[in-house]
């Protein structure tokens, strides 16, 4: 019993050491080439594989990561006792003992087309390495990540490489992604070549990097996994070590290797800010730390840029005014950024009053800070709607200024004096039988008045304006400006005697002033008395309609058509015709008309 048990245990341990030796390969140490929807494709290593290598074959499209969905079909290649010397073409028919279908099921090639992809990997689905992928079009293969590119398409339903079987690795892999090298066929391409391949001269070694997803946040810190194929390091260290295309100021810190094909990398980065992807991040790893005498440059790496927010500034106060501005003191609130060695000297006022400063600027803490203004009370009358702070990088972390939003400073207008005086040369003159001109010169100073209040009336009883009330124009009321020395004022009674008293006053609304002091000026004028019209003068006599003029009793040329003169109201009376284009048109009125009073009669036809 305890013999059978050892047999059990040194079997296991057998077993064990068969499945995990094998050949660990990179993206170029093998290319498919050849593919026929009549289930059937080729494939050739560049590199020896050990017995036990595993392979999956598969017809499902890459996802752009490193996992494969599955539902199309997997076959694990895995090969044979003694392993397989690089150049040996191997078919999917003609070795299909060393294929076994996994547990994704058989594959089925579209006959209209499909693709093939190479890959190793734990188990089904899960990619560790993508070694090579040829179809019909790049919808029947995928998409690939961290910038693999060794793949090809040509065209058409089956397709098998017709080109040269003899060079390097490189130059062969090269040839075999050409599409001018394959024949094609929409109805069949076997039989396979499968003439062995002939791995000349020159370096077959490739380094593969890895890393799960390389960003501007986490580049500082960074471990990169290396894994050499055909090569092995030696006295491998960062001076070894060169970065391609990495952002300015990223560095090497640490570089060792674990065994002879495994390494890290572990990078040091400045936090310099860049936003634009790096798709071509690679590594060389010189010959000084490898076995060989060649460097070897790795698959590229993306690294992802990250889009910062913008800093912002905000700044804030209860209420800025002209008179609270001398030692206010307005918050700053930053977002995205941080204070350092913020003083008032990285403070700039924009579109402050003149003569206004900044005493004081602090910071509490990262983001919230203080500044304190000294204004020495120049006048300003227009308020400010557009104050703000600039914060230059000298008071900042990064290395851009910042300007904050608006605020509003609230001019005072202060109240002008009271007028000096009054006006001179006041007068009032009729101006026809329903208006009287009113004129003046204007009050001297120093104080101006901003307008003047007239007051009207029949009676010369005039009520006192109050300081700080301002009256409206009405009837009786009406406000000049300052400047104007003129005013006709109209819809008037005829034949009526009217005073008028005027107050110079300063500043408007509640803040008025008037000047009621001293003498104020007074005029009085008697508007001129109404006319009547008789028609006196009207020449027709006869009945016939005609048209002319005559000279009215107010001296204007009155003109008259189609109109007779044979009927009579009182005297002379023009008869106006039954149509359109009879009419009685007066003169010219001076000083217009108040009151129109008409006699008028309807005569028999």
């Amino acid at each position: 019993m305890l013999k059978k048990e050892l047999v059990l245990i040194f079997i296991f341990i057998l077993s064990f050491s068969f499945v995990n030796a094998q050949t660990s390969l990179s993206s170029g140490d093998l290319a498919i080439i050849g593919l026929d929807t009549a289930e059937d494709f080729s494939f050739v290593a560049f590199v020896d594989m050990e017995a036990g290598t595993e392979i999956y074959f598969t017809d499902e499209e890459a996802d752009g990561d490193y996992t494969i969905g599955t539902g199309e079909g997997t076959v694990l290649y895995t090969s044979p006792a003694g392993g397989i010397t690089a150049g040996i073409v191997i078919t999917y028919n003609g070795n299909i003992d060393d294929f076994t279908i996994t547990s994704d099921g058989e594959m089925a090639l579209g006959n209209s087309g499909d693709g093939l992809l190479a890959y190793q990997g734990t188990n089904v689905g899960t990619v560790s390495t993508f070694l090579h992928a040829v179809g019909e079009d790049s919808g029947d293969i995928g998409s690939f990540p961290d910038g693999f590119s060794n793949y090809m398409t040509y065209g058409n339903d089956d397709g098998e490489y017709n080109g040269t079987r003899s060079g390097t690795a490189s130059e062969l892999m090269t040839a075999i992604n050409n599409s001018s090298n394959w024949t094609t066929s929409g109805s069949g391409i076997l039989p396979f070549d499968t003439t062995s391949f002939i791995i000349t001269g020159g370096s077959s070694a490739s380094l593969t990097i890895s890393h799960t997803g390389l960003t501007e946040s986490n580049l500082n810190g960074a471990s990169i996994s290396l894994v050499l194929s055909n090569e092995t390091f030696s006295d491998f260290d960062s001076g070894d070590v060169t970065l391609n295309n990495a952002p300015d100021v990223t560095e090497v810190s640490i570089a060792s290797n674990s065994d002879d094909t495994h390494a890290t990398v572990t990078l040091t980065f400045d936090g310099t800010d860049f936003d634009t992807d790096i798709t071509d991040f690679s590594i060389t790893v010189s010959a000084a730390g490898l076995a060989g005498t060649s460097p070897v440059t790795s698959n590229d790496l993306t690294i992802t840029a990250i889009i910062e927010p913008e800093p912002t500034l905000t700044i804030s106060h209860a209420g800025l005014t002209e008179t609270n501005l001398n030692g206010a003191i307005i918050s700053l609130v930053l977002e995205n950024d941080t204070f350092s060695d913020f003083g008032s000297g990285d403070v700039t006022l924009n579109n402050a009053p003149d003569v206004t400063e900044v005493s004081i600027a602090s910071n509490s803490d990262d983001t919230h800070a203080t500044v304190t203004l000294t204004f020495d009370g120049s006048d300003f009358d227009s308020d400010i709607t557009d104050f703000s702070i600039t914060v230059s990088a000298d008071g900042l972390s990064g290395t851009s200024p910042v300007t904050s939003n608006n605020l509003t400073i609230t001019a005072i207008i202060e109240p002008d004096p009271e007028p000096t005086n009054h006006v001179t040369g006041f007068e009032a003159a009729e101006n026809g039988s329903n208006a009287i001109i009113l004129s003046w010169t204007d009050a001297a100073g120093p104080n101006l008045p901003s307008g003047y209040l007239i007051k009207m009336n029949t009676s010369n009883s005039f009520s006192v304006p109050d300081d700080g009330t301002a009256i409206a124009d009405d009837a009786n009321n009406i406000n000049i400006a300052f400047g104007v020395e003129i005013y006709d004022w109209t819809s008037l009674d005829s034949d009526t005697e009217y005073f008028f008293k005027i107050y110079p006053y300063s500043n408007s609304g509640d803040i008025i002033n008037y000047k009621i002091n001293d003498t104020v000026p007074v005029a009085t004028a008697t508007t001129g008395s109404g006319g009547t019209e008789t028609f006196a003068n009207f020449p027709e006599t006869g009945s016939s309609y005609v048209s002319g003029s005559f000279t009215g009793q107010d001296g204007s040329t009155w003109t008259y058509a189609d109109c007779r003169g044979d009927q009579q109201i009182t005297d002379e009376t023009p008869c106006l015709k039954s149509a359109l284009t009879s009419h009685v048109t007066s003169g010219t009125i001076s000083g217009g008309i108040a009151t129109l009073t008409l006699m008028t009669i309807r005569l028999s036809p």
